[in-house]
């Protein structure tokens, strides 16, 4: 049996007592494949690490936070390593453990990416809690089945350590009263809550199987090493494309603060524009004379712009009127940034269309992970 262990990169995961946790996620990969995972950031991109046979499957994988937060896998990039199948999804095949993916996401869930750590420490929380009989947290994103992209929250069953392993894997035993697990929540992350400061969910490991009440998971710091040898050097986050205003339907409320503003580093203002007798301000981004394949978008507004939402449409060539595939991606309530994944179309015009009639634009990014 060979197991990855690997040489230890030079890489760091930060935890301390100020740092956002990573945060669970409902993953759909498409075909009636479902399960759970767990979002997390290393060097300015994010990611999700999950069971490989949830997101095993021929489209890209779409995650949900328990926030409502969204994100949309990324395709493998130029540079792929030879632990990426051809969907981009990183896994150890051949090796174990088998049954663990890995995938850099885009879109909302990545704006900002949780930046907490993936299996810093050994498997010495996990014996602890089984000396001193202590409980083990699954944690599961909760979303409707007619619906899996709305999530409604999230709940904690309870887990017994039975026995650990001496390579990569242990398992568990449901304890939660009334609270069954399904085979659908494979994937899912393995917390430890201590008494300390930086004992509070520390991430130990992932469920890559669940009949009943008996769970079988992942060693947390054995997919970091993972990570660290088959993601970590092919790394490669997206790219902001340029782009130049070629049509605007509003009204620019003050000279000042003209769109010529997105482009300055310490700009006094952003860009205000507002449109009478309209909910809906237009722009039109030109970018480029070719086509080119646009990841998602991002647009951050001024604190309390009063934006809804923004939708996003694409033209292969540089017509208005052949603008398809409308996005609406909606902002959530005090926050000031926006980001919708695309899922990487190919396009030459994009248009936004800003869900209000009067906004402070900060900035506008066109991404792409190619």
């Amino acid at each position: 049996m060979k197991v990855w262990l690997g040489r230890m990169a030079a890489v760091t995961f930060w935890l301390t007592a100020s740092t956002t946790l990573a945060e669970p996620v409902f993953v759909n990969a498409g075909n009636q494949k479902v399960g759970q995972g767990w979002a997390f950031g290393n060097r300015g991109q994010c990611y999700v690490v999950t069971a490989y046979h949830v997101v095993n499957g021929p489209g890209l994988p779409f995650v949900v936070s328990a926030t409502g937060r969204t994100g949309q896998a990324l395709p493998p990039s130029p540079k792929r390593s030879p632990f990426q199948d051809e969907h981009g999804i990183f896994h150890p095949a051949g090796l174990d453990p088998p049954d663990i993916g890995i995938f850099a996401v885009t879109g909302g869930i990545a704006n900002p990416c949780p930046t907490s750590s993936i299996g810093d420490v050994n498997d010495a929380l996990i014996v602890r809690a089984q000396e001193r009989n202590e409980n083990l947290q699954y944690v599961r994103v909760q979303v409707p089945q007619d619906d899996p992209r709305d999530a409604k929250g999230q709940d904690f069953p309870r887990l017994k350590v039975v026995s650990i392993s001496t390579n990569w894997r242990f398992a568990l035993a449901n304890e939660g009263v009334g609270m069954q697990i399904q085979q659908s929540a494979s994937g899912g992350p393995i917390l430890y809550n201590g008494e300390g400061v930086l004992e509070q969910k520390v991430f130990v490991g992932v469920a890559f199987s669940v009949r009943g009440d008996d769970i079988q998971a992942v060693r947390g710091d054995i997919i970091r090493k993972f990570f660290e040898n088959a993601v970590v050097p092919y790394q490669s986050t997206t790219a902001a494309l340029p782009r130049t205003l070629v049509r605007f339907e509003g009204t620019v409320e003050d000279v000042r603060c003209g769109p010529q503003n997105l482009t300055l580093v310490d700009a006094p203002c952003g860009w205000k524009v507002a449109k009478a007798g309209s909910s809906e301000i237009e722009l039109d981004l030109g970018l480029g004379d070719a086509p080119v394949v646009v990841t998602a978008v991002e647009v951050d507004f001024a604190e309390s712009a009063g934006v809804r939402g923004i939708s996003i449409l694409t033209s292969e060539n540089s017509h208005v009127a052949d603008l398809v595939g409308e996005r609406y991606c909606h902002i959530e309530q005090n926050a000031q940034t926006v980001v919708c994944s695309m899922g990487d179309r190919e396009a030459r015009l994009l248009a936004v269309r800003v869900d209000a009639a009067r906004t402070e634009i900060r900035h506008i990014k066109i991404l792409s992970g190619h």
